[in-house]
């Protein structure tokens, strides 16, 4: 285990370094794909990059806007980071505006709640969660 993987699990809970891995993972295919490298400098990042990588996301990995936001807003907190420590001089971010997209939500009809009231969880945890979210 490397020291920024040690680094992230020691202060944010697991959940977090996957979706960090998962991010770093479509921005690798990204630039796969666009550009043909496997790896770029921080300093050739700018809002045409951002604005590309959302594109993608949305119409390449079919990725529904909410979840493809979500993925930016984790490869955005890294490069903030290297701006921060004066990596880069420019925020390539500074321009890209997106907004998630309200989802109607609706109820569970009774049979699906039954389910979910009678099904049993691999772990003790899961069955606590149902049974707080039926509660």
């Amino acid at each position: 285990m490397d020291n920024s993987q040690q680094e992230v699990e020691g202060s944010k809970p697991s959940g977090t370094h996957e979706r960090y891995e998962i991010s770093k993972k479509h921005v690798t295919e990204f630039m796969s794909y666009k550009f043909g490298l496997k790896d770029m400098e921080f300093n050739e990042l700018n809002f045409e990059f951002v604005k590309d990588y959302e594109f993608y996301l949305k119409t390449v990995k079919n990725i529904s806007n909410n979840t493809a936001l979500k993925y930016i807003t984790n490869f955005k907190k890294i490069v903030l980071a290297a701006v921060d420590k004066e990596i880069i001089s420019a925020d390539p971010f500074k321009r890209f505006k997106s907004e998630k997209i309200k989802v109607p939500k609706k109820p569970l009809t009774n049979h699906e709640l039954s389910l979910m009231e009678k099904h049993r969880f691999s772990t003790v945890r899961l069955g606590v969660v149902r049974d707080v979210f039926v509660f």
